[in-house]
């Protein structure tokens, strides 16, 4: 069987539950206890569709019939380490490259060093001859890691020379100090058949840094793909850094994981020792980026991650040079949307945010927009990267029988795709403004610096 992208598209937009490449939702569509289901499913079910979404979406830049391995090149990222910044790029081959960087006083060269692997990764999975624009193609692939100073005050331009190939370039922007002020992203869930919309609106906004709540692709959909995610968000990935939580559907089949997000993505969190939880400081400001896949569940305060996490947030709740913590992480704590939060671990998590003064948790998982007032935090569910996307009352008669208490709690909730973005101030104020994807602002308020 053929099938042309957008063919595709009005098949997922009109498919039942039943459907053979319906669009995927996380979880089952009735309503479950979210402290008995099975928090590791990455299974594909059945979503209602967006009754927005149109036929003539168009996807990447060209139809690639059979797609040959030697027409992959790229991509580029960038991460964060103090004023270290780690330029990455993934290469075809293990043919070895240069990297050169920009400074006061001309261009350097940096080291580089190169991880290559044999890749039995693909999709779309064979036989199914699905078109599509950037497909995961089997064969050997080089990771290319240079370590580029960075500067509070001016970008620093690098590029990357590769023999036989066009040169890459990429720009490390400034790392603004304290007393400066600066602009984060987050985006989550990024499928199709709006993620590309999605990375342009996260490109125009140009973020210092970007951070992205898990589910970077879908396996239930064919249409994403690696190369398909890091060609839509070519913009930032080039222009700032990103920090990328794990979702569920980043453990499906293939040896997803290990092949592509720890394999891509390792390092990127050096404080923890974890490639999939670590902070991120800027200025007056500490990231902490949590993974909700893994031992995040465990309610008796054990996990390793817990104990980690736990040292940080004290910590930074001491330091007076930090006006603000920002928590992310995938699955939500306070949500009436498809996915239930784990009431066990909120109990446990919740009370270590508030404790350590964490003004801002931002998540992912359930594909549309809500924000929670609790206890002078700010939760936010912002799953709308592309996905089809969620009723956000759908499982709103289970938090009526289980949590009362939460129902006055929600503040503004819209099923629509879009960016929310963080404004921080030179005082380590902070505006966040959420912008869906017809351009209209579906939420926006602020929150003061952290007292110390």
């Amino acid at each position: 069987m053929s099938i042309r992208r957008r063919d595709f598209l009005r098949l997922a937009v009109s498919a039942s539950a039943a459907a053979t490449v319906g669009a995927c939702a996380d979880e089952e569509e009735s309503v479950q206890d979210p402290n008995t289901s099975d928090p590791d499913s990455a299974s594909p079910d059945s979503a209602t569709a967006d009754a927005g979404v149109s036929e003539d979406l168009g996807i990447g830049t060209q139809d690639v019939e059979g797609a040959e391995p030697s027409e992959i090149y790229g991509p580029s990222w960038m991460h964060l380490v103090g004023t270290t910044a780690i330029v990455r790029l993934q290469t075809l081959g293990n043919r070895p490259g240069r990297l050169f960087y920009e400074t006061a006083d001309g261009e350097v060269e940096a080291d580089v060093e190169t991880d290559t692997r044999d890749l039995t990764y693909a999709w779309p999975p064979q036989g199914f001859d699905l078109i599509v624009d950037y497909p995961d193609l089997p064969g050997t692939y080089t990771v290319h890691t240079a370590r580029v100073p960075v500067s509070a005050t001016a970008d620093t331009r690098w590029r990357f020379v590769e023999e036989g190939r066009a040169e890459t370039t990429g720009v490390c922007p400034a790392v603004p100090a304290v007393g400066t002020g600066f602009r984060v992203g987050w985006v989550s869930d990024t499928m199709q058949p709006a993620s590309t919309d999605v990375g342009r609106i996260l490109g125009e906004a140009t973020p210092t840094l970007w951070l992205h709540g898990g589910d970077i692709q879908y396996q239930s959909n064919p249409l994403d793909t690696w190369r398909g995610f890091f060609e839509a968000y070519q913009t930032s990935f080039r222009s700032s850094y990103v920090a990328l939580a794990a979702g569920n559907h980043d453990y499906e089949q293939q040896e997803e994981f290990g092949a592509q997000y720890s394999r891509l993505f390792r390092g990127q969190f050096p404080d923890s020792q974890n490639d999939t939880y670590g902070s991120i400081r800027i200025g007056s400001v500490l990231f902490v980026m949590l993974n909700s896949e893994d031992d995040f569940r465990e309610g008796d305060g054990t996990g390793a991650q817990f104990s980690w996490a736990s040292q940080l947030l004290q910590e930074a709740a001491a330091n007076p040079d930090i006006r603000q913590i920002i928590v992310g992480f995938h699955r939500p704590y306070y949500t009436f949307s498809n996915s239930q939060a784990n009431l066990n671990t909120r109990a446990q998590w919740h009370p270590l945010f508030k404790q350590s003064g964490v003004s801002l948790i931002l998540t992912g998982h359930n594909h549309c927009y809500e924000r929670f007032d609790v206890d002078g935090m700010h939760y936010i569910v912002d799953g709308g990267g592309g996905a089809l996307t969620y009723d956000v009352d759908d499982t709103r008669s289970f938090i009526v029988q289980n949590s009362p208490e939460d129902l006055p709690l929600r503040k503004v909730a819209e099923r629509t795709h879009g960016v929310t973005t963080l404004d921080f101030a030179a005082d380590g104020g902070l505006t966040v403004t959420r912008v869906n994807i017809n351009g209209a602002t579906t939420d926006s308020f602020t929150i003061p610096p952290r007292a110390v």
